[in-house]
């Protein structure tokens, strides 16, 4: 990511889903959707957030910093390589997230090794 643009427009589009979700899953005057379906929105709104949170974490330092000390990135090389290694973090942590929280996620995860045995 190149700043907090992207992030802060990935943060509009998961609340304003999120939000959607889980005013669904709490409103019942649906009597066709079941508990069943009420409890998914919600499950996936929250995922939605706490999965907004962690790319806020992971990825928000680099632009911070680089913008509040700019002269701080010549010959900190550590302190870069730390924060490089967070967006990594950040990265690889997302489908971890995706995959403990989202029920669907885990469905396709068995299914698909389930087929390489």
């Amino acid at each position: 990511m190149s700043g907090p643009f992207p992030l802060a427009l990935q943060g509009v589009g998961y609340v304003l889903v999120a939000a959607h979700l889980w005013k669904k899953g709490h409103v019942h005057s649906d009597h066709h959707e079941t508990n069943e379906k009420r409890k998914r929105q919600v499950t996936l709104a929250r995922l939605l957030i706490v999965a907004y949170v962690w790319n806020l974490a992971c990825f928000m330092p680099v632009p911070v910093f680089h913008t509040a000390f700019p002269l701080f990135w010549n010959g900190h090389e550590i302190i870069l390589l730390c924060l490089r290694t967070l967006e990594l973090c950040g990265s690889a942590g997302t489908p971890v997230i995706f995959l403990l929280l989202g029920t669907e996620y885990q469905t396709g995860f068995k299914a698909i090794f389930s087929k390489l045995h």
